[in-house]
């Protein structure tokens, strides 16, 4: 990628400098997917948008600029992100055999394969049989063109953007210190994880569900104990199955009876 973008026209240091931290924000994802379990995330930062205005568009250049907008597809609204999918899967196969381990590794990436050549397909034989913004508005117009608005607002040379830079520098320190206190501080109530994903909208949808999900935990340790605790988990696993079983189901049906424009998340 970052010979790619070199290539492209962007100085090789800014094509490095994107791609480590467009990694460090994947990452960083990852880590508070598996560790938190939450369905839904999205990063209070990406990557392009970090050099630009980390840098400023009058050094990162015109050309790198453009080449910058081009990234949105995968570091920006990041729907294609699978890193938090594959540490989940890879950790529900940790106790198996090395032999099975390996079956199922190349099995991931044998799904992964087929279901991309698999979407390319539907992609092109939806769009072309119902029109493209008739499929999807977001995917088709809005997605894209927020892309080449990015390059042409950046266009324009200038500095350093120092409000930004503040407020992420103070974020860090932040960060650095909630991280602190949770492993120096026995009696230290609030987990950092909370600060990163707090703003975002995708935090606004399942925010209750995830303080509804500690309550019950909470009764279920103080007046069950670890014994009700482990047989209950059954349960909750059940919850997220009929919830995908639920999507899948509706699927089929919306395939029979030819009905078009339910979203399955």
């Amino acid at each position: 990628m970052a010979l790619w973008m070199w290539v492209m026209g962007t100085p090789l240091w800014i094509s490095l400098l994107f791609i480590v931290l467009a990694m460090l924000i994947l990452i960083g994802i990852t880590r508070i997917v598996v560790e938190a379990g939450l369905v839904m995330l999205r990063a209070p930062m990406i990557a392009p948008d970090l050099v630009v205005q980390g840098l400023g568009s009058s050094l990162v250049g015109a050309t790198g600029v453009f080449n910058l907008s081009l990234s949105y597809i995968w570091a920006a609204d990041v729907r294609i992100f699978v890193l938090g999918t594959f540490a989940n899967a890879l950790k529900l196969i940790e106790d198996l055999e090395p032999r099975s381990r390996r079956l199922i590794f190349w099995g991931i990436l044998l799904a992964v394969l087929i279901g991309v050549l698999g979407s390319f397909w539907m992609i092109f034989h939806t769009v072309y049989q119902h029109g493209a913004v008739n499929v999807s508005n977001w995917f088709f117009s809005g997605g894209p063109r927020m892309a080449y608005e990015h390059a042409v607002r950046n266009l324009e040379p200038s500095g350093i953007y120092w409000p930004g830079l503040g407020f992420f520098m103070g974020g860090g320190v932040a960060m650095a210190l909630l991280m602190w206190a949770r492993q120096r501080l026995a009696w230290w109530p609030l987990h950092p994880i909370g600060f990163p994903i707090g703003a975002n909208a995708m935090t606004d949808g399942v925010w209750f569900s995830i303080f509804l999900a500690w309550l019950i935990k909470i009764g279920i340790l103080r007046f069950g104990g670890a014994s009700l605790y482990q047989r209950s988990q059954a349960f909750f696993l059940g919850l997220i199955a009929g919830q995908v079983l639920c999507s899948g189901a509706w699927l089929v049906i919306d395939y029979f009876t030819g009905k078009v424009g339910n979203s399955i998340f």
